[in-house]
């Protein structure tokens, strides 16, 4: 049985940095997250992972090119070899000089190399001339390479190239792979899905490899793929849509771009109450059979209590989510918010509430195709923001994932609460104010949630104690809203 092997392509800074040999450097900030997330898994998993990058002599004239024998069949027959340019090398003005602090991958990269890595250093465009990496892949079992780096049009489709003579299945990870530009990208990618291999996303490669990307924000949020069963993944979205009673949530006066459902497990009456910055929420109604299905699935995986659910259904790609954290003021301390994303894939990006040594804030985006499960751990909630921005690109522009389901997306954030709302109306437990609590005009009560709300949107050193110890009976801000407030 083969295995899967992880290349990473010249991802150094003489490509990436504007001290390098391209005018226009690649942009590394889009890839580095997704190269990341697969050297962990293909780690975890003990897939090889293969570090890639180019020495080039100083030299006047491209060395003489070189091709692997061709070999017989006719899946290989009518294919076409690698350019005479490709199957060369680089010459003339220097570019990854030997010696050259250029030649050292990106920073962000060179931490995750280990040891047990093979790293191999090339002279040519492909990687498997002159390196003996082919033998050595074939000695450890591999029979399909993933192709990651730069750039797309040069290095990696000459090395997808080669990799396919030499008997390797080929996979190019597209949001792994980078260029000068758009057009120079798309050429080097559609000639790779056209000729030698086919064309994955990452997330796509770690729903195969069943692995998690984990250590997100602070290091205690991760990305479950392929979370549900087989028929349960094909049917969820529809059964979801049509089954949830869909309403309109207010903020701020106005209608938020989403529409929205809360339900929850109700328990002799009592049922859980989240609260959050709105004017107010739709009333919360019994899980449905599909939400309790899930909510039960989900629970077994990740081992924590789930009674609560918002349910989101974003109807194209305008629809979008700001910037925020999540309030903890009804949330069991220390637990997981989950959130389950049914239909077409969007990108959540987690922004840090403060800026770095450097003036900007730390940001990761991961995509969450359909069946993923997003674990948003406690400290990274105090520490960083997430979103869900529009995404204003054409149909055309978008991969197959991203249109999944005419381009909506469900998403249904279980959280665990621990404060409840009883029949009669009242609260208990964790965020309501004890019995005993002196009396408070309500106004000041809602203003001074919304001002504990808003401090724990922005501040990593949130005071969860200070803020809400004590509790609150307010439900929603609607009272802010009156005119006579």
């Amino acid at each position: 049985m083969t295995q899967d092997a992880l290349l990473i392509v010249d991802m150094q800074q003489e490509f990436l940095s504007p001290e390098g040999f391209f005018k226009r450097p690649v942009r590394a900030k889009p890839l580095l997250d997704p190269i990341t997330a697969l050297v962990r898994a293909a780690r975890d998993q003990g897939r090889p992972v293969v570090w890639i990058r180019s020495v080039y002599p100083i030299r006047d004239a491209a060395p003489p090119p070189v091709w692997p024998a061709r070999l017989p069949g006719p899946r290989f027959a009518e294919v076409p070899m690698n350019t005479e340019r490709l199957a060369s090398g680089h010459a003339g003005r220097p570019c990854c000089a030997p010696g050259s602090p250029l030649c050292d991958l990106h920073p962000a990269l060179a931490p995750l190399v280990q040891p047990d890595d093979l790293v191999i250093t090339k002279e040519r465009y492909s990687a498997f001339t002159d390196t003996g990496l082919a033998e050595r892949l074939r000695a450890m079992g591999v029979g399909r390479v993933l192709l990651c780096g730069l750039v797309a049009n040069v290095c990696v489709r000459a090395t997808a190239a080669d990799a396919f003579f030499h008997g390797f299945e080929v996979v190019a990870v597209s949001d792994g792979v980078g260029a000068t530009s758009g057009t120079r990208l798309k050429e080097g990618l559609s000639a790779i899905e056209k000729h030698y291999g086919a064309l994955q996303v990452s997330h796509e490669v770690l729903t195969a490899w069943r692995a998690d990307q984990r250590g997100l924000g602070a290091g205690d949020s991760a990305v479950l793929y392929g979370v549900l069963p087989p028929a349960l993944d094909a049917a969820a979205f529809a059964a979801v849509r049509d089954e949830v009673g869909w309403q309109d949530m207010f903020h701020r006066g106005g209608v938020v771009p989403r529409r929205v459902a809360i339900q929850g497990e109700i328990v002799d009456g009592r049922a859980p109450v989240y609260r959050h910055p709105a004017d107010a929420q739709p009333e919360l109604v019994p899980f449905t059979p599909t939400v309790e299905r899930l909510r039960r699935l989900v629970e077994a995986r990740i081992g924590q209590p789930l009674n609560h659910a918002l349910i989101q259904r974003y109807l194209d790609g305008h629809a979008n989510i700001s910037a925020h954290a999540d309030k903890t003021l009804d949330i069991a301390r220390g637990s997981a918010v989950v959130n389950l994303s049914l239909g077409a894939t969007r990108a959540m990006v987690l922004v840090a509430k403060v800026k770095g040594p450097d003036g900007s804030r730390h940001s990761e985006r991961v995509d969450l195709p359909h069946g993923s499960v997003f674990l948003l751990g406690w400290s990274t909630n105090q520490q960083y923001q997430h979103a869900i921005r529009p995404d204003r690109r054409e149909a055309q522009e978008k991969r197959p994932d991203e249109l999944r389901d005419g381009g909506e997306r469900i998403s249904l954030t279980f959280r665990h609460i621990t404060t409840f709302i009883d029949a009669d109306g009242r609260l208990s437990g964790q965020g309501a104010r004890s019995a005993d609590a002196p009396e408070e005009d309500p106004l000041a009560q809602a203003e001074r949630m919304l001002i504990a709300f808003r401090d724990e949107n922005r501040d990593p050193a949130f005071d969860w104690d200070a803020a809400y110890g004590g509790g609150f009976d307010a439900l929603n801000f609607e009272i802010l809203r009156r005119p006579d407030a």
